[in-house]
């Protein structure tokens, strides 16, 4: 019959320092709050913009139904929601479009570069003088 290896003793710094369930509990309320507080802050278009709805909803439904456990994560999911928002609302300057629309303007139009002829023949490709402008 074979022998089971004794089990080595722990030293006594290796354990983790636990964390209570009331600690953890009350820790995630406060950051839930200040997610709400974050998100009430941006104004009422915050909360009717489809991302601040699902915001609002992992806040308090989904925060509310899963465990202790898989709230932090819920939290995160919301914090990230609200960092979009976050960016989206602030007064930015001109929007994104405009600027694309400027840059297009101002590069030449796809005829005016000069397009290669290839002869197929072994020959170097050459411009085609008509697109030249």
């Amino acid at each position: 019959m074979r022998q089971v290896p004794r089990r080595r003793p722990r030293p006594a710094g290796s354990r983790p320092a636990s964390v209570s369930f009331g600690r953890q509990y009350r820790e995630l309320e406060r950051q839930r709050s200040a997610l709400l507080a974050r998100l009430t802050g941006l104004g009422g278009k915050a909360c009717t913009h489809p991302t601040g709805k699902r915001a609002l909803i992992l806040i308090n439904d989904a925060f509310r139904k899963c465990s202790v456990a898989q709230r932090r994560a819920v939290l995160d999911a919301a914090d990230w929601l609200i960092g979009l928002l976050e960016q989206l609302t602030a007064p930015s300057g001109p929007a994104p479009g405009l600027a694309v629309r400027k840059l297009r303007r101002t590069l030449r139009p796809a005829a005016a570069i000069p397009m290669l002829r290839s002869n197929f023949g072994g020959r170097r490709a050459a411009p085609i003088e008509a697109d030249i402008r």
